[in-house]
């Protein structure tokens, strides 16, 4: 399970990176907050899909939060 939720990231960068940008929409699109619970490397596209602006470039408003998890001290 954790597999696929690491190659699902990578897919969606990997289709970030080969689509044609769009050219105009006739609504704007909502903004997209993606959660994530851990700073690990299964997160590293999602901060180098941001970083390198490509949300952007293809039309996207991306939010990422980050959500405590486990127990407080």
């Amino acid at each position: 399970m954790r597999k696929f939720g690491c190659l699902s990231v990578f897919g969606l960068v990997l289709i970030l990176l080969v689509a044609e940008p769009a050219k105009s929409h006739k609504r704007p699109l909502a903004p997209l907050t993606i959660s994530y619970a851990s700073v690990s490397g299964t997160r590293g596209p999602l901060w180098i899909a941001k970083d390198l602006g490509l949300f952007e470039k293809h039309g996207l408003e991306v939010d990422l939060i980050y959500i405590a998890s486990g127990g407080t001290p």
